[in-house]
């Protein structure tokens, strides 16, 4: 018998990823199976650590058809099969959830779109017809007026059955958190933003670690909040943290790099050397790699600015150590004279 991982996090209780990275490191035995989806590893449940083993197998026989005549190939099919509903399940009730965060409009278009689908659905039931038939024989009733929904006045005027397949996959992969529209497109209308909680949490991370990357981020929400918040997926978490840098582009280069920040976005006004009212009363030294290619590698170059008369002197060593800086200060000190400060970066 054969498992993919999904499965198996299924009977443990766990994470698909936390599967993976763990079948991975023990290298666990397992075949490749070309389906619908691609190329799926299928591990071989004989072979799995003991432990494992026995929670898994655990798990699928209470799962098991009650027939004791059924096959044993049939009996796995029924197994798997519960085993993605019931995953399906647990994203659906997750979901509703996450639908109960978002704002009245969301939820309204839900309740109005589930209206449509479910009058949709009742139809094509009621006069044996298939989607495939029933679906386009519904949308030209309903666009002609001829169809009126329980309870609710017809929230579109018209439909498409290419909306109807699209509202049924999303409701069937989601339940009504497919059917609300994009609210994850839309700015302080999200799960994060309308959650205090989590959103102070994602700000404490940023400013704490800014170099933290959105599944990190997910990682951290889930470990704090996933017994009491739904938690939003790590593709989410993505999605926001790109738009949160882009928006506040000066905070974030603040908190990841303050020096540069004060380069790039800082006010400066006057002058840096409106105290300096004589010759050599300050020097600074300061290096940096160039692309001055001698015959024996690249070099960088050491300098020193008289600040009052501009003067500078410079000198090219393959590193910019100790050594560099005497030599470059001696020259400077045999043409110029002695400095009363002198100072580096």
């Amino acid at each position: 018998m054969k498992l993919t991982a999904l499965e198996i996090s299924i009977a443990l209780k766990i994470t698909v990823r936390n599967v993976r990275i763990r079948a991975n490191k023990e290298y666990w035995p397992h075949e490749i199976i070309i389906g619908k989806g691609g190329k799926t590893k299928h591990y071989l449940i004989a072979d799995l650590p003991s432990e494992i083993k026995e929670k898994v197998v655990s798990y699928y026989q209470e799962l098991r058809a009650v027939d004791n005549d059924m096959s044993p190939e049939v009996t796995y099919v029924g197994v798997k099969i519960k085993a993605t509903l019931e995953a399906s399940q647990k994203r659906k009730v997750s979901n509703i959830y996450r639908l109960e965060s978002l704002g009245n409009s969301y939820k309204e278009r839900a309740n109005k779109i589930y209206a449509i689908l479910s009058a949709a659905h009742k139809f094509i039931a009621d006069n044996g017809y298939s989607k495939h038939k029933g679906y386009p024989i519904f949308v030209k009733n309903y666009n002609s007026g001829t169809v009126f929904l329980n309870d609710v006045s017809n929230p579109k005027k018209t439909i498409s059955t290419t909306s109807l397949n699209r509202w049924d996959s999303r409701y069937k992969k989601e339940g009504l958190l497919g059917l609300a529209g994009s609210y994850g497109k839309t700015k302080g209308r999200g799960i994060i933003e309308s959650t205090p909680e989590l959103h102070s949490f994602f700000l404490a991370m940023i400013k704490e670690y800014p170099h933290i990357n959105g599944t990190q981020l997910h990682e951290a929400m889930s470990a704090r909040f996933s017994k009491n918040h739904s938690v939003p997926a790590a593709k989410t978490c993505r999605t926001w943290l790109k738009e949160w840098r882009r928006v506040n582009g000066s905070l974030f280069e603040s908190l990841r790099d303050p020096d540069g920040w004060k380069n790039s976005y800082m006010s400066a006004f006057g002058s840096m050397s409106e105290s300096i009212k004589s010759i050599n009363q300050l020097w600074e030294l300061d290096s940096t790699p160039a692309d001055v290619m001698l015959t024996d590698g690249r070099y960088s170059i050491i300098g020193v600015i008289d600040v009052f008369t501009r003067r500078v002197k410079c000198v090219l060593k393959p590193t910019s150590n100790a050594e560099a800086i005497a030599l470059v200060v001696r020259e400077a000190i045999v043409d110029w004279g002695i400095p009363l400060v002198a100072r580096t970066d």
